[in-house]
């Protein structure tokens, strides 16, 4: 459930600050979250699957509460909910299990798993016998001889001559083909070229691109942006009648795992794009509107801590290289310092802090 896409905002306890909902504890007076259900588990605090159970539809129940029916949060708690079923039921947790129960016993799991053999089995059997079947008809029937009456084989020779007119009709055209394909080998045709190979992102260039965009899902402001827009569910039917190409970090972080982005603009150009539909379509006195603006500010400071640029200036080929030094150990150190700043939780040691 934690790697699930839908479970980031249940990853941790609600932050009334971080997460803008002031009265979250005047609604919910228990709250629930996977890091602490985690904890939980290794602490060995559940006595059974039962205990374990409604922790996880405790955190489901309370986001009900809490998210109206149509917002994002809602919906991705519907997503892990359906996740939370389909892992329990192969687990082998049909139905909630008892309380004596604690753990779910591995005969009974192989039981049903040799049931599911004998079945295909079985299965794979029938299918052969009615082949078997179908092959002694076949042959049966071609061992009785014909004997047809004149009539009909006098009937039927008109459909003959009809056959032999349309064979006659359909030899034409391959003629024709025969005759063009022998033009074409004494002139042949020039073919096009073939398509070059799209260029690929550096590593060095990838391995930014990746912590800058990590940077961005961690912002509590980048919650409405980490998934498509759906219309039914948040209630905007309008929303691809005025946006016409949506983009949302979802997607972009499977275009870079992907490699499908040939350069670092091409990058940003998506991730302006997230930002550019959500101020096409919110009013500037929203708070999607308001988010976004946030979401850009902390885009342009982490772009510029990461390469040194702003946004409108192109990106450079290549990364700065480090001059190499001669001395040995400082040359180590050289080295393991700029491992340490390609790493993903670099980010904020990059530069000195701004008060």
């Amino acid at each position: 459930l934690t790697n699930h896409p839908s479970a980031f905002p249940f990853l941790r306890p609600v932050d009334v600050a971080l997460d803008g909902c002031p009265t979250y504890y005047d609604v919910i007076k228990r709250p629930m979250d996977l890091a602490t259900i985690k904890r939980n588990l290794d602490a060995r605090m559940y006595q059974d699957p039962r205990a374990f159970e409604n922790d996880i539809r405790l955190m489901l129940d309370n986001c009900y509460s809490f998210n109206p029916p149509g917002t994002l949060v809602y919906g991705l708690g519907q997503d892990l909910e359906t996740a939370f079923e389909n892992e329990w039921r192969k687990a082998g947790f049909t139905a909630i299990p008892d309380a004596n129960l604690a753990v779910v016993s591995s005969e009974a799991v192989a039981a049903a798993a040799a049931a599911k053999e004998k079945e295909q089995e079985k299965e794979q059997e029938e299918k052969k016998k009615k082949k078997k079947q179908d092959e002694e008809k076949k042959r049966k029937s071609l061992a009785k001889p014909s004997a047809e009456p004149s009539k009909r084989a006098k009937k039927k020779q008109p459909d003959d001559a009809k056959n032999k007119q349309d064979e006659s009709k359909n030899k034409q055209p391959e003629a024709t083909s025969s005759s063009a394909t022998a033009s074409e080998a004494q002139h042949p045709v020039p073919r096009p070229p073939p398509p070059s190979q799209p260029t690929l992102m550096s590593a060095a260039w990838r391995a930014l691109c990746n912590r800058v965009l990590l940077h961005l899902q961690a912002q509590p402001s980048a919650l409405e942006f980490m998934a498509p827009v759906d219309p039914v569910r948040q209630g905007v039917p309008t929303y691809f009648d005025i946006v016409k190409r949506p983009m949302d970090m979802g997607t972009v972080r499977k275009q870079l795992d992907r490699s499908h982005y040939p350069d670092p603009r091409a990058f940003l150009d998506d991730l302006r794009l997230i930002l550019t539909n959500c101020f096409l379509f919110n009013s500037p006195d929203t708070y999607v509107y308001s988010q976004g603006k946030t979401l850009q500010r902390v885009l342009e400071t982490t772009w510029m801590c990461q390469t040194g640029t702003s946004l409108d200036h192109h990106p450079v080929e290549c990364l700065f290289a480090d001059v190499p030094l001669l001395d040995k150990p400082l040359e180590r150190a050289r080295s393991l310092l700029t491992k340490i700043k390609r790493d993903d939780n670099s980010w904020p040691f990059l530069k000195p802090v701004d008060p």
